[in-house]
């Protein structure tokens, strides 16, 4: 199996930094990605819903632009007939009934948390973070300084999808503007 070396590796120092009472911004890596991507044709989209159960250990399949989390897996659908599987291995799918794209090399999940995470991530997202308009196991694509990047809300962080050629100056952006909540890296 190969080492994936994290776009950000060496890049940050794990710690406190400007911290400010429970006001600080909590940010970390989500180390060694597995992130594959499912693509289905609309007739085949039925028994997509039993794959995602058998990825999940649980019923369900979200529906555009929602995310299912059981665990340490989550399912998100991206697009009317595309989903991104996080974490865990990807249950078989014959070729007549989809097409899997490992994703895991692409990009970086960084969890994003805090008392202050919405009014932060706003700086730099055009889409209505708070709850009411983007409420738990929502899902979008939306633009972070002209690069396209994928936001999910768990149930008490944020998950942001960023390809790997960006991470680093999008870290950078995220880093000095976090500065002035406070933050911690972990």
């Amino acid at each position: 199996m190969v080492n994936r070396v994290s776009a950000l590796e060496g890049h940050y120092r794990i710690g406190s930094f400007n911290k400010q009472d429970d006001n600080s911004i909590l940010i970390s890596e989500i180390k060694n990605l597995k992130l594959n991507q499912l693509s289905v044709w609309f007739k085949t989209l039925e028994n997509t819903n039993e794959k995602v159960e058998e990825f999940l250990g649980e019923k369900g399949c979200p529906k555009f632009g929602k995310s299912i989390t059981v665990k340490d897996r989550s399912v998100f659908r991206i697009e009317p007939l595309k989903f991104w599987f996080i974490g865990g291995d990807m249950p078989h799918i014959p070729e007549d009934q989809g097409h899997i794209l490992d994703l895991s090399h692409s990009r970086i999940l960084l969890s994003i948390s805090g008392k202050n995470s919405s009014n932060f991530l706003k700086r730099f997202l055009p889409i209505d973070l708070r709850e009411n308009s983007f409420p738990i196991n929502s899902v979008a694509s939306t633009s972070f300084h002209h690069v396209g990047v994928t936001i999910c809300r768990y149930d008490n962080y944020f998950g942001l999808l960023i390809p790997r050629a960006f991470a680093l100056s999008l870290w950078q952006i995220l880093i000095e503007s976090a500065e002035q909540f406070g933050y911690e890296i972990s």
